[in-house]
């Protein structure tokens, strides 16, 4: 009897160990939204030409960590001086983000509406605050950990799309 209670007890030992590794490497989705967070290094380029300015940039967490908060200073080049706040949200339906600015070049708010595709990339589309899409212009978002790009293009019939702005972020050290 001692002998089946010992291994009973050895076996169910066992299964919660076996159990505490598998639960350890089922990780939870990241937030998508997280890989934006942090302070930021930024190189500008407009009109497909490289490096033409640079600047920085904070993002932080929204509400509930379903948005964050982009604050932008242009510190150099054609648009030394340009402030952008952006906040990047995630809607429901799942999989789908709106994208609202305000800068310091115009005047109200920007709407965009998009989607995450599964390589990671955020699309986005003019929408007016109405809710009617325009497919003039959209907004790609792709990076990682280390940084993402932001690029904004303008679709113009018969014509290759270049950006009309690219800002490149690159994740400032912790000094």
């Amino acid at each position: 009897m001692k002998r089946v209670l010992m291994v009973l007890m050895l076996t169910c030992g066992l299964a919660r160990l076996v159990m505490a590794g598998a639960a350890t490497q089922i990780k939870k989705p990241d937030n998508p939204l997280a890989m934006f967070v942090g302070k930021w290094v930024v190189v500008e380029s407009m009109m497909g030409r490289e490096s033409v300015g640079s600047g920085v940039a904070t993002a932080t967490w929204g509400p509930a960590k379903n948005s964050v908060i982009i604050e932008y200073t242009s510190i150099d080049g054609p648009m030394k001086g340009f402030n952008l706040t952006e906040i990047i949200s995630r809607e429901k339906p799942i999989g789908k983000y709106s994208l609202v600015w305000v800068d310091s070049f115009n005047k109200g708010l920007g709407l965009k509406v998009g989607t995450l595709s599964k390589g990671g990339v955020f699309q986005f589309q003019n929408s007016g605050l109405e809710g009617e899409v325009r497919s003039l212009s959209y907004t790609l978002i792709s990076g990682g950990e280390e940084g993402f790009t932001i690029s904004t293009y303008k679709e113009k019939p018969n014509e290759v799309s270049v950006p009309t702005m690219k800002l490149v972020f690159h994740r400032q050290s912790e000094d």
